[in-house]
């Protein structure tokens, strides 16, 4: 089983990818194949599927897997999921490439417009030096691509001990707090 960093520690993944991003680096027996349609048996626990997936078989989802989540991309319109994030116990955000800021914007809204309340996971290409960031737009739950940087990226959550603008979680700027 994999690891994640989640709420800053360093936990078991206990989730499964039902059709991750091709190019995800999840390739252990955490990974489900996708059964066409869902199975119509017994549940699957822990579920993350992608978008494509939960649009087509929201019905039979909702029934087989417990607990469920989904994963999207940057630049997904998330009115066709917005009536549907109750549902979700994690919304993990895809990161094609560590260049690739639409994730930030996409965790930032999930959390301020539409209030989600869920792990919010980065999952993808992200480097250490990102986690901060990500904290800060409001991800609690980062799937590191690479293990041997697991530690250094849960460091990198703490590299700045104050901001001077409001963000997820710090509602004033600086110059207001006292």
């Amino acid at each position: 089983m994999s690891k994640i960093i989640k709420d800053g520690d360093i936990v078991e993944d206990d989730w499964n990818y039902i059709d991750p991003p091709r190019d995800f680096h999840t390739v252990t027996p955490t990974t489900v194949t996708p059964q066409p349609p869902c199975t119509g048996g017994a549940a699957i626990p822990a579920a993350i599927v992608s978008l494509d997936h939960w649009l087509s078989q929201r019905t039979q989802l909702l029934a087989e897997i417990s607990p469920v989540g989904i994963w999207l991309e940057g630049h997904v319109d998330v009115s066709l999921v917005v009536d549907d994030l109750p549902f979700f116990d994690v919304i993990a955000i895809y990161f094609p490439s560590f260049s690739d800021g639409r994730g930030f914007s996409l965790g930032n809204q999930l959390r301020e417009r539409y209030t989600f309340q869920g792990e919010l996971r980065a999952i993808g290409n992200l480097l250490p030096d990102q986690m901060y960031y990500l904290h800060r737009c409001g991800f609690n739950a980062v799937d590191v691509t690479n293990p041997k940087d697991l530690h250094l990226a849960r460091e990198a959550l703490m590299d700045f001990s104050n901001n001077y603008q409001e963000s997820w979680g710090e509602d004033k700027p600086i110059f207001r707090r006292r």
